[in-house]
This record gives C-alpha cells, sequence and structure tokens, in this order.
C-alpha cells in the first residue's frame, strides 16, 4: 500500500514538473509571438506544436483563438486537408465549451470540405465529434448514425485510435 501511494505522489510530482516545463516553454514562446507571427508557417507550426495542445487543457478561449489563427493561415495557403482538421478541431473546442451548436455546424462546413477534396479518411473524426455533440443534444438516433459512421470508416482506413475511440463513445452511448 505504501508502495503503491509512493508511486502515486512520484507521478504527481513528475507531472507537474512538467506541466511547468511546458508553461515555461509557452510564456517564451508567448514572450516571441509578434516574431514568430510574422512567417505564415512558423507560426502555424507553433500553434499545432504548442499552444494549441497546451490551451486545451488550460484555457479553451485561448485554444480556440490559436485554432481561428490557424484556419486562417490554412486558408490563405491553400492548405485544404489542415483547414478541414483544424476546422475539426475548431468544432470539438466549442463542443468542449458547451457551444454544441456551434461545433455541429461548423463539422457540417468541414464535411463539406473534405468531400470536395474527395479525402473521406478526413470524415471519420468529423463523423465522430457529430456524434458526440449530438449525444450531448441527446439526439441518440442522430448521435448513433455518426458514430457508425466513424466506426465503418476507421475500419475502412485502419485507423485504430478512431476505432477505440468511435468504440467508446458508441460504449457511452449504449450505456445511455
Amino acid at each position: 500500500m505504501k508502495k503503491k501511494i509512493f508511486l502515486f505522489l512520484i507521478g504527481l510530482i513528475l507531472n507537474s514538473q512538467l506541466f511547468s516545463q511546458s508553461k515555461k516553454s509557452i510564456d517564451s514562446l508567448r514572450n516571441n509571438l509578434k516574431e514568430i507571427a510574422k512567417n505564415d508557417t512558423t507560426f502555424f507550426t507553433v500553434n499545432s506544436t504548442y499552444f494549441v495542445d497546451y490551451y486545451f487543457k488550460v484555457n479553451i478561449d485561448s485554444a480556440i483563438y490559436f485554432i481561428q489563427k490557424s484556419i486562417e493561415i490554412a486558408k490563405r495557403r491553400n492548405w485544404a486537408e489542415s483547414e478541414v482538421q483544424l476546422m475539426n478541431q475548431l468544432a470539438f473546442a466549442y463542443q468542449q465549451k458547451g457551444l454544441v451548436y456551434k461545433a455541429i455546424d461548423l463539422n457540417y462546413k468541414a464535411l463539406i470540405l473534405a468531400n470536395k477534396l474527395k479525402k473521406p479518411q478526413l470524415s471519420i473524426y468529423i463523423y465522430r465529434v457529430l456524434g458526440t455533440s449530438y449525444y450531448d443534444l441527446k439526439k441518440y438516433d442522430r448521435a448513433k448514425a455518426f458514430l457508425n459512421s466513424a466506426y465503418e470508416l476507421s475500419l475502412k482506413y485502419q485507423d485504430q485510435y478512431e476505432q477505440l475511440a468511435t468504440l467508446n463513445a458508441l460504449g457511452n452511448l449504449s450505456i445511455e
């Protein structure tokens, strides 16, 4: 028992050290944001590598801001696949914030763009987030349809992460 408590405490200490390390890195990058923002590619990379993941954990509004800035860059640079992925990520952020209808609307736009690009594998995550959005609204039949579509596509494109994430969402739906 003492060994389990000791290991748990070590884990907490390491986690807090990693978090503070991340915060130092983020603060350093934010201090240089004006310089970083001068180059689209650099800013886009810093957003996706550091800011978005970090702020998803500590401040969803900041995550939304940085995702929106990345979408602007993706549009300007004609990085359509990145734009689809970012739109879906923004929809997920809106869903986490409780703005479910806004998330659904944005995901339908992302789905239209993914279809226009003829990239059905981009739709897997979109379908899953749409399914969980409808789940949040207690529209279970729609949720199930989107989650089943996500699962079928994840099997087709051998996306194991999405297979498991979608099965988890289907399990939650089944429990409900």
